[in-house]
């Protein structure tokens, strides 16, 4: 107790404080919070620029997905399936090479290119959906991550305050009890030298009062 009072020893809350800097502590939780966060800030303008791009310009977005357009692998397939019913049709029916079955023709394979590209935009804007969500959820997670790291720090903080006051708490606590305890035994002393047992009886009087000051 002595040393720990005179600086001969650390105070145990001082210790305490010296296993965590909050240095160290920020170090900590960027290791573990810190790619989460980085991704969500890296996934934030990507998603603004969309996000506008949608609201001030949406042909932008169209003509962006549509782009890449190319017929499907069973486009050719399809358009000589209609065109073999057409003819067939028009055959039957006596309206083979008739203008009527030329349209008829024509509106078919003009369907078939349709359908196909309707699937392949809704394909694309399925994907884009998707893109957008996942870049959303990333965004999020970075969100989250910040949200960790800053709340781990604020608790880290008030923990050292609490420590750095409970320290300063216990030492001024300890440092009165110790001066108290000195001053009533020099009062013991001191009234002994006066005047035998009557001045010893004062003195520690004395010596009680002065330590009630502490």
């Amino acid at each position: 107790m002595f040393d720990w009072l005179f600086g001969g020893s650390e105070n145990p809350a001082d210790a305490a404080l010296d296993l965590y800097s909050l240095e160290d502590m920020e170090n900590m939780l960027m290791e573990w919070y810190g790619p989460y966060r980085e991704a969500g800030m890296r996934a934030l303008p990507t998603l603004e620029e969309q996000m506008m791009m949608l609201l001030t310009s949406p042909s932008t977005t169209y003509n962006m997905l549509s782009s890449g357009y190319e017929t499907s692998p069973g486009y050719e397939f399809q358009q000589q399936e209609n065109m073999n019913a057409a003819n067939s049709a028009a055959a039957a029916g006596g309206m083979a090479g008739t203008p009527a079955h030329q349209q008829q023709a024509m509106n078919m394979s003009q369907g078939t290119a349709a359908q196909d590209y309707n699937n392949y935009m809704n394909h694309m804007m399925s994907l884009y959906t998707q893109g957008l969500g996942v870049g959303n959820n990333i965004n999020q997670m970075g969100y989250n991550a910040s949200s960790a790291i800053a709340q781990d720090l604020a608790r880290f903080m008030g923990a050292q305050m609490g420590l750095t006051y409970q320290g300063a708490a216990q030492q001024q606590a300890m440092s009165s009890s110790l001066m108290g305890a000195l001053m009533g035994l020099g009062g013991t002393i001191g009234g002994a030298m006066l005047g035998g047992p009557a001045g010893a009886a004062a003195g520690g009087a004395a010596g009680k009062s002065a330590a009630k000051a502490f």
